[in-house]
């Protein structure tokens, strides 16, 4: 079944929202705040705006399928979320600095399990995606990441 959209609202705030006035529910090294997480769902993919705790659409398209790449039960999940990262800094450029919008995206997977778990949801952390498309279709630059995605969703008859 489709989500609820105070669902979904909470989800994104746990994900990656304001819960002060200058910080996030997530740590992010340096507090360079790079990480931008995007909903993808049938009626098209949305860019989460965390200042107003809103959706920006920035694609019509249904993007579930390049979500899930070869992992069908993905494509129907009502929602995937997808965690990605700007490296344009020039802190990203070469040494141990380069990788650190990785941990960045392995504590907002955290607080979207978090989330699911407190909230009758599932979910599981993926890497796979079809990134040329899903770079393509949201017209997002080379100097993006893109990390991971979670499909969110309710058990079978809940």
């Amino acid at each position: 079944k489709e989500t609820p959209a105070e669902t979904l609202s909470g989800l994104l705030w746990a994900a990656n929202g304001f819960n002060r006035p200058d910080k996030r529910t997530n740590a992010t090294a340096l507090n360079l705040q790079t990480i931008t997480v995007y909903a993808i769902m049938k009626s098209g993919a949305y860019r989460y705006d965390a200042k107003a705790n809103a959706l920006v659409k920035v694609c019509d398209k249904d993007l579930r399928p390049a979500i899930a790449a070869q992992q069908a039960y993905a494509a129907v999940a009502p929602v995937s979320l997808l965690v990605t990262a700007d490296v344009s800094g020039p802190v990203y450029k070469g040494g141990t600095r380069s990788t650190l919008t990785h941990y960045d995206a392995g504590i907002v997977s955290g607080n979207i399990y978090l989330y699911c778990a407190a909230n009758s949801l599932v979910t599981v952390c993926r890497a796979s995606m079809d990134r040329a498309v899903l770079k393509k279709e949201l017209k997002l630059s080379d100097n993006v990441v893109l990390h991971l995605n979670h499909p969110v969703g309710y058990t079978a008859g809940k």
